[in-house]
């Protein structure tokens, strides 16, 4: 828990410095201490620079250790593991395989005494283990994030009988510290860790038990994919609330990361009419005064409709924590019609608004509007963007 803040206590500044080289984004982070009245201090802590995200494309921003960036790494994982099944189907299609049985979720062969088939699914099978680790240890990392997220598999003894059922978090740790590892069509045999788990059911089985690795990436897939914007803004709001001089590196790189990812986020959402709603919320005071500065001439006296575009969006942290505020960035543009459709006022150039806004009240706003939507579909709604007007705002 935080400790409160004494009204003689200095103010803690947050520097976050960016530059671009090709197609990386670079951070630097500085702290320093100030006092109302004093001169400022020379920085508390300064960070070596570090990778905030990679541009791969248009509106296609990779965030280097963000909550969507690992979803995406599972989901990409699960996917990969599905083709290495289909290549495998391809490749054995001219093989005649008389003995076939429906497994669970694939067929399941007996392979001739062939040594090119044979060498064919040994390495196929070496591929996918080592996937199904790297599948592991993304999961146990997003799962640790999110308490949440549970779920048992069923362990059974060879002859397939269910004896007992176990946490899907243990069976991540024996993944990756396996010592024995073995895939035979769809089901793991006697997978053990270097140090097993006392509370692990499979630890008091001498040997004899096995799983579906098929069913087990499917529960992770299925997981990771009820993830939302509300268990993100939960993560973020906690994270938050313990930010200062004295918050391990990890812990801020993180914060900071998925500060940048939310701004992604909001980009997703350019066109969907709660993305308007919001920024009008957000800056009514701007638009107001922006409205107010425009002179319809003699239309004054009609009924006029006006429109307000928002593009660009960016959230920052305020440099003075003690604020306890973000820096909201927009572009936008004001059109003014009569009621029967006749051009008032179209602006030409985009006006550049910025906002302080309190944590809360942006989270609040942020979760009211978009709080149930998955993070999965995020990446897909920023290709969607592309030509929305979704370009990074003028504070970065």
């Amino acid at each position: 828990m935080a400790k409160s803040r004494r009204r003689n206590d200095p103010d803690e500044i947050l520097g976050l410095l960016y530059s671009k080289r090709g197609p990386l984004m670079y951070g630097h982070i500085l702290f320093a201490k100030y006092r109302e009245g004093s001169e400022p201090v020379s920085p508390h802590k300064v960070s070596a620079p570090f990778v905030i995200s990679e541009t791969i494309g248009p509106n296609e921003e990779k965030i280097v250790g963000s909550i969507v960036g690992l979803i995406e790494n599972i989901l990409f994982l699960v996917n990969d593991i599905e083709q290495e099944i289909t290549n495998l189907g391809s490749s054995m299609k001219e093989q005649s395989f008389s003995n076939s049985k429906p497994g669970e979720y694939s067929m399941i062969v007996e392979l001739p005494d062939d040594e090119v088939v044979i060498r064919k699914h040994f390495y196929f099978k070496q591929r996918v283990a080592g996937m199904l680790i790297l599948l592991s240890v993304q999961s146990r990392n997003l799962f640790e994030l999110f308490p949440r997220l549970s779920g048992d598999m069923r362990i059974m003894v060879s002859d397939g009988k269910i004896t007992k059922k176990m946490k899907i978090r243990e069976l991540m740790v024996h993944f990756i510290h396996n010592r024995y590892l073995f895939l035979d069509g769809e089901d793991v045999h006697n997978l053990f860790p270097y140090k097993p788990r006392p509370s692990a059911p499979i630890n008091s089985t001498f040997l004899g038990y096995k799983f579906n690795w098929i069913e087990y990436m499917g529960v992770i897939s299925c997981m990771a994919k009820e993830l939302t914007i509300n268990d993100l803004v939960g993560f973020l709001r906690g994270k938050l609330q313990k930010l200062s001089l004295n918050t391990p590196y990890g812990d801020m790189v993180s914060l900071l990361q998925n500060i940048h990812s939310l701004s992604n986020i909001m980009v997703s959402k350019i066109g969907d009419p709660r993305y308007n709603d919001m920024f009008e919320l957000i800056f009514d005071e701007e638009i107001a005064s922006v409205l107010r500065g425009i002179e319809p001439g003699k239309e004054k006296q009609r009924t006029l409709i006006c429109s307000v575009a928002f593009y660009s969006p960016s959230i920052k942290i305020h440099d003075n924590l003690s604020q306890k505020k973000f820096n909201i960035f927009a572009r936008c543009k004001v059109t003014i019609r009569t009621k029967d459709d006749q051009m008032i006022h179209n602006d030409v150039e985009f006006r550049s608004l910025t906002r302080e806004v309190n944590y809360a009240k942006l989270f609040d706003l942020i979760t009211d509007k978009f709080g149930d939507d998955k993070l999965w579909n995020v990446s897909r709604e920023l290709l969607s963007s592309i030509g929305r007007g979704s370009t990074n705002a003028d504070g970065d």
